[in-house]
């Protein structure tokens, strides 16, 4: 199990007792400025939509051109107020693919949530910082611009060169951010190996048990479910209330069940983290290790899978309501009510046989479904070499027995678009987590321990270092 550090008195008393490695002498400056450039990009109102992650792009470029990093603002011309940041520090070899660093800065909004804490104020509260963006994904920017600023201010140039990439528009489907980028920015495909978000470092127990580095990602598909009905003074009641059908429709989409069952990825995750976790899901994920890919899960193991939320999504496909429209007037029967359906579905499930269980699921109640073909796919990156290499020899300086495994990210990201183009993208998310926190992501109270921001720091600084070798 990987050692975990009680919660300190000061950052310096967490990165002073982690081994020096190849990070330098100036890991405390480091963890102190990631801190302070954490406090302030928090402050910038990135809620997407609309975005506006101009300001913030801005100030990022600023910031690194006063240290002598070359840094420009790119996006779509029309789009107002939004904007994309790519820095670079050149390496000594013009040989070498670069290097390339993506971290978005847009948030999700907070409406409706009950946060405890002002969400765009960086707030300490019991050895965790709390604000919106702090895991996704500001952190990692935070980070990344201050690990840049370091590697410029070292002296000491990289072998490659070091490309940052600030993206806007990741949460509402990166069409200014990185779809842009890659039809208009193309030595951005250039690079030898490409980092971002949505890996994994877990807390288990009292230590870190695992570092996840994303290879691939399962497919979002959004599904519409329409009921259609006649309108009227809701005095007068009818049969084919549109609310009243959809409401039944989505309660039974909301208990689908595709089976469990492995892929190449998720069984190699499986067998690197198993020993790692605590009973009963420890001797599970050893059984689910041992499954063929394409092969469901034994059923006795179903109840341990399922209660957990993390290895539920990781081994099925799933859908889950999301949204829900009707109705004008508390005193008038709508014509038409809908809802949305997100469905996160294995890299390899077919979409159409997805949208016809739907379909065959709610038809009893008269609803349709439709949804947006666009033929997504999920590439693997390569899941040994360099980039493994290189994080296990990072992690080894920061969480010495945590264990680094393949893994395939729920949610989307951005990578999928750099894999779909031809490059190796890895996902990570730097700063440990528990389960529980982890689902703060797009939450209420959103937040990082204090110690994990700074272990986090570090073990990105490291890999980065390995990388640009």
């Amino acid at each position: 199990m990987g050692r975990r550090i009680s919660i300190s008195a000061t950052l310096l008393a967490v990165v002073l007792v982690l081994p020096l490695g190849a990070a330098g002498d100036d890991r405390p400056g480091l963890v102190e400025r990631t801190r302070a450039t954490l406090a302030t990009l928090v402050a910038f109102d990135t809620t997407n939509p609309p975005g506006n992650e101009a300001e913030l792009a801005a100030w990022a470029r600023d910031s690194l051109a006063a240290d002598g990093i070359d840094a420009r603002l790119v996006g779509p011309p029309d789009a107002d107020g939004r904007a994309n940041l790519i820095a670079r520090v050149p390496g000594r070899s013009k040989s070498k693919k670069p290097l390339v660093v993506v971290a978005h800065v847009d948030v999700v909004g907070t409406e409706g949530q009950a946060w405890t804490t002002d969400p765009l104020t960086l707030t300490e509260q019991d050895g965790f910082v709390y604000g919106r963006g702090v895991i996704d994904n500001k952190g990692m920017v935070a980070a990344s611009i201050e690990i840049l600023r370091a590697m410029a201010l070292s002296g000491k140039k990289p072998k490659r060169d070091v490309v940052l990439l600030l993206a806007a528009d990741e949460e509402s489907g990166g069409t200014v951010g990185t779809g842009w980028l890659l039809a208009n920015e193309p030595d951005l495909l250039e690079a030898e190996y490409v980092l971002n978000e949505g890996g994994d470092v877990r807390i288990v127990g009292d230590g870190v048990a695992y570092v996840g580095l994303q290879t691939t990602e399962k497919l979002s598909y959004t599904f519409t479910l329409t009921a259609d009905g006649q309108d009227g003074h809701s005095s007068m009641p009818l049969p084919n209330n549109a609310i009243a059908r959809l409401g039944a429709a989505v309660a039974d989409v909301s208990v689908l069940r595709w089976p469990l069952r492995t892929l190449p990825t998720t069984r190699a995750f499986a067998e690197g983290v198993a020993g790692s976790l605590e009973a009963p899901m420890d001797t599970t994920i050893a059984a689910v290790a041992e499954v063929a890919p394409g092969d469901p899960v034994p059923k006795v193991h179903e109840p341990t899978l399922e209660a957990d939320p993390f290895w539920n999504a990781s081994l099925r496909t799933t859908c889950v309501p999301t949204m829900i429209d009707g109705g004008t007037r508390s005193n008038a029967l709508p014509a038409r009510a809908t809802a949305k359906v997100n469905c996160r579905l294995l890299p390899d499930e077919d979409v159409n046989a997805a949208a016809a269980l739907l379909s065959e699921t709610v038809e009893p109640h008269g609803v349709t479904v439709t949804f947006n073909n666009s033929g997504k796919v999920s590439p693997v990156s390569p899941e040994d070499g360099p980039v493994f290499k290189a994080a296990r020899a990072a992690a080894g300086d920061v969480w010495p027995d945590a264990v680094v495994a393949p893994f395939m990210g729920t949610g989307g990201t951005d990578c999928r678009r750099f894999r779909t183009a031809g490059a190796a993208c890895y996902g990570l998310l730097p700063f440990p987590l528990t389960a529980d926190d982890e689902r703060r992501m797009h939450g209420t109270d959103e937040r990082l321990g204090v110690d994990d921001l700074a272990e986090g720091t570090l073990f990105l600084q490291q890999l980065i270092l390995e990388l640009s070798r």
